[in-house]
């Protein structure tokens, strides 16, 4: 009895080792959770071995492929669990991409300060800051820190019913930048929040701008931006700026590209935590008066190993006027305009003098940047063309990057589609690569069909519901817009159950797909490929 005892002794210990490999293994991970998980199924595992020893199931390695299966199964089911909790929490972009989280350094990000770099502002300034101080709760607003930029009169008789904020003084207007950059070093809370003194924000608007910045530290946020009226203080919650982007000339506009990571600033309205504001290089202090140093700073807070996010639950309405209401000096932005893609754009800023030949003049003027890479050698910048493929799509929709072009040929007729003269609909001509009218790329984000000399894409026409033997249409390009998801796929150029049928005269139309006497007669034809961005 001893003796036979002892082998089934060391098959029971053997199963048992091997049905604890899971907690052994777990401790590998370093999670709590893992371990405990582990713990738990291999001790089910083993109760049900004592069952399956007494009933006499199935064999033990079959037994044992079975529970490490369950196990495995259970554990990625707990991984995607807490992927989506982490994505959930804002560690995962809306563009798939999971940020490089630098932490606080256990500071929580809770108080603000608030920067408004103002001159002649009187009009607007006290509905302002009854407007902050009314919507943001004391327990965030820690200062408001106004500096007056040469204004006429002195803002301080506007202040006088707001003893506790803090002023600074310019007796000669030294411009928004110099303005700002010395407001924002004084303050003393967690986060700075850079506000224009004509504005009004809306209701819950500073908390999701902290909830942000405790994601990431070296994320800077804006909100929504309404228009507001400068008369009745109402907002337009139907015009709203959510993001903004520049072309080569650095002419920046509004655009909306349904995501949340924003490749521009405005400006004017943004929130900064302070360690990153004098981490990140504050402004360009050589920079004059006012222009382009928004684009300097969104490039230089992306390539510098921050981001910029729009908080769309925080709304921030803003007084566009219909004119400037500075003087504004063209050379002096020039001279912004320079620095910024001298010191960031390296090869890319070919483009810009390309776009803007003036520019060239003023290279020469343009001061030292010594301070700027110096600062961009000490953060470790990355290249400029690691922002352009950061936001490709969006170079792509702006027209920034060549792309591949490319006429369209019916072969029935040998004839290449064109943009009529008025640019409204299509029609067939002899083929001739020199016709701008006749060049094709893809559209916005490479979806539908884009002609070169219009600007604008094959469009389904919503106007016209019935659509067989309608002219083809062409309309301002938009992104993600349905009525321009065309494709030229084996021949034909189809849109849902629609293709466009070809003629010798006259204009190209609609007509049904399985309609068509003939298909697959279209083809790309002298294409040109793009050079390398």
């Amino acid at each position: 009895m001893v003796v036979g005892a002892q082998p089934k002794t060391e098959f029971a210990i053997a199963r048992l080792s091997f049905l604890c490999l899971a907690p052994l293994l777990s401790l590998l991970a370093g999670s709590q959770e893992v371990i405990l998980f582990a713990i738990f199924s291999s001790v089910i595992a083993s109760l049900l071995d004592v069952l399956r020893q007494r009933g006499r199931w199935i064999p033990f390695p079959i037994y044992l492929l079975l529970v490490y299966a369950a196990q495995a199964a259970l554990f990625v089911v707990g991984v995607h669990s807490a992927t989506l909790e982490f994505a959930a929490s804002g560690a995962v972009s809306l563009d798939g991409s999971v940020p490089a989280l630098h932490g606080n350094d256990n500071d929580d990000i809770k108080t603000m300060s608030i920067v408004m770099a103002a001159h002649n502002e009187h009009e607007y300034m006290k509905r302002t800051l009854d407007s902050i101080y009314e919507q943001t709760p004391e327990s965030i607003l820690k200062e408001i820190i106004i500096v007056d930029d040469g204004s006429i009169p002195p803002l301080s008789e506007s202040l006088k019913d707001f003893p506790e904020v803090k002023l600074i003084r310019h007796d000669e207007r030294r411009g928004l930048i110099k303005s700002k950059t010395e407001g924002g070093n004084l303050a003393t809370s967690d986060m700075i929040m850079f506000l224009d003194a004509h504005v009004k924000p809306e209701p819950q608007w500073a908390e999701p701008l902290l909830k942000h910045m405790n994601i990431n530290y070296r994320r800077v946020v804006v909100p929504l931006i309404p228009i507001l009226d400068g008369k009745t203080w109402i907002t337009d919650m139907n015009a709203v700026g959510v993001k903004m982007m520049f072309d080569w000339s650095l002419f920046f506009m509004w655009f909306e590209d349904y995501n949340d990571v924003v490749p521009c600033m405005s400006g004017g309205l943004f929130g900064i935590t302070r360690k990153w504001w004098h981490e990140s290089g504050e402004y360009d202090y050589e920079m004059r008066m006012w222009g382009a140093e928004n684009i300097e700073q969104s490039i230089r807070i992306w390539l510098c190993g921050g981001e910029i996010y729009v908080a769309r639950d925080s709304k921030v309405a803003h007084v566009f006027r219909s004119a400037f209401p500075y003087k504004i000096n063209n050379t002096e932005i020039y001279i912004n305009k320079v620095r910024t893609v001298e010191t960031w754009f390296d090869e890319y800023k070919e483009n810009y003098y390309a776009s803007d030949p003036a520019a060239r003049q003023f290279i020469q003027l343009m001061g030292n940047l010594s301070d700027r890479q110096a600062l961009k050698e000490r953060l470790q910048c990355k290249p400029f063309k690691w922002y352009v493929h950061k936001f490709k799509s969006v170079f792509l929709q702006k027209n920034m990057l060549p792309q591949e072009t490319f006429l369209i040929r019916d072969k029935r007729y040998n004839q290449c589609l064109q943009v009529t003269e008025d640019q409204l609909h299509l029609e067939e001509a002899a083929c001739d690569d020199s016709k701008i009218r006749q060049q094709w790329t893809l559209g916005i984000d490479r979806h539908g069909l884009k002609n070169q000399g219009s600007g604008t894409c094959i469009d389904a026409n919503a106007a016209v519901p019935d659509k067989n033997d309608a002219s083809a249409f062409l309309y301002r390009c938009y992104p993600k817009s349905q009525q321009q998801q065309w494709s030229l796929f084996r021949g034909q150029i189809k849109w849902q159950n629609w293709c466009l049928k070809g003629a010798q005269s006259g204009l190209v139309v609609l007509q049904t797909c399985g309609s068509l006497l003939s298909s697959g007669n279209f083809e790309k034809y002298l294409a040109k490929e793009p050079a390398d961005y």
